[in-house]
């Protein structure tokens, strides 16, 4: 009844807010009047067929309406909507985070979850299969080519194949990740372009993980990767200034299983500073 509703409303907002007709009292009298004008007819019938007319133009409007809204509504709740979805992951990443400072949940949870959420919104989006994890420094280092990382949180599905044994025994440092350099180098020379995006890591003979003698064959479960740093508010956006290891806090990864998933436009980039900003509110050094 809504939709219904919602449809006839909008049909006679068309139809009699338009100006050309019901602009004036002067236009809607001409609007009877034409088949007079026109065709000779007896008043009566001219307007009858004016309202003949009107109808017929108030049903256009209609289904027109309905179209319309039925297209929106299939968008919505059965296409691929990203810019929506992305908005409801932004819910989901706060609502998380508000139940970890309420004292509702633990963070390993929090984090967890943030990441389950992630990849669902990517697993639709890329109809592929991804993997999200945030890594944060093991130790408080004075110089950057010190710094080492742990994996504290990975999606469910992805926690099941890759936090192994062996994965564990890896050095994860920060010079030896391709994703992490190029994010510090950015960092120092160019901040607004502070992330790592990868979409054919496989036809990229430059890159370097320290997690590749963890996996089988030393094969890679994913082929393209999106990588944002976990920071505090810039202490100055301007180039060619000294990254130091308190700039970072951690690494907030998704990664593909699929090459040329992953796009470096303002809405993807601005959906993973949105929520590597947020993270930043738990997981930043005491």
């Amino acid at each position: 009844m809504k939709f219904l509703s919602k449809c006839l409303n909008e049909a006679l907002i068309m139809v009699f807010c338009s100006k050309f007709v019901f602009g004036s009292i002067g236009g809607v009298v001409a609007f009877f009047i034409i088949p007079r004008q026109f065709f000779g007819l007896e008043i009566k019938y001219s307007v009858i067929i004016a309202a003949g007319v009107l109808l017929a133009w108030f049903m256009l409007a209609f289904v027109i309406s309905i179209i319309k809204n039925i297209k929106i509504w299939v968008q919505t709740y059965y296409l691929n909507n990203a810019f929506g979805d992305g908005i409801l992951l932004i819910k989901s990443v706060n609502e998380e985070i508000n139940q970890y400072n309420n004292g509702q949940q633990q963070i390993n949870n929090t984090l967890q979850n943030i990441c389950n959420e992630t990849k669902r919104y990517y697993d639709k989006r890329f109809e592929a299969k991804c993997g999200v994890s945030i890594k944060l420094p093991k130790n408080p280092v004075d110089k950057l080519e010190d710094m080492t990382v742990v994996n504290v949180a990975r999606d469910e599905n992805s926690a099941k194949t890759r936090d192994t044994d062996l994965y564990k025994q890896q050095t994860h440092s920060v010079f030896g990740n391709t994703a992490y350099m190029a994010i510090i180098t950015r960092l120092n020379r160019r901040p607004t372009k502070a992330y790592y995006l990868n979409n054919d890591i496989y036809d990229d003979d430059s890159y370097e993980n320290t997690s590749q003698d963890a996996y089988p064959d030393k094969k890679y479960p994913y082929a393209s990767e999106f990588v944002f740093p976990i920071r505090a508010l810039p202490r100055n956006e301007q180039p060619n200034q000294k990254v130091i290891p308190s700039d970072i806090t951690g690494f907030f990864c998704v990664d593909c299983e699929s090459k040329n998933k992953f796009h470096d436009d303002k809405y993807s980039v601005g959906l993973m500073k949105i929520i590597a900003d947020s993270l930043f509110r738990i997981v930043q050094p005491s």
